[in-house]
């Protein structure tokens, strides 16, 4: 585990390497969004203007297996998670 989220939630490297080629690019970071279907999900939480690049993304953690939602099922776990 290596970064913390802004609510203290540890974000493992796996989650930090998926989202790496938004972080290379884009300023921003890595966001814990809640549990979603038993995993641990997080979002990419842009500083500023997002730029428009299609479907957010959201990628699952659960016990070391990283898994990213399709894009149908993104606005279901948004609005799950109340974001």
């Amino acid at each position: 585990m290596n970064k913390k989220s802004k609510n203290q939630h540890p974000i493992p490297q796996a989650v930090l390497d998926e989202f790496k080629y938004l972080s290379d690019v884009y300023e921003g970071e890595v966001e814990f969004m809640g549990r979603y279907k038993g995993s641990d999900a997080y979002c990419y939480s842009f500083h500023g203007e997002a730029p428009e690049i299609g479907y957010p993304e959201i990628v699952l953690y659960n016990k070391g297996d990283i898994s990213s939602l399709p894009e149908f099922e993104v606005f279901s776990a948004i609005r799950d998670l109340g974001y």
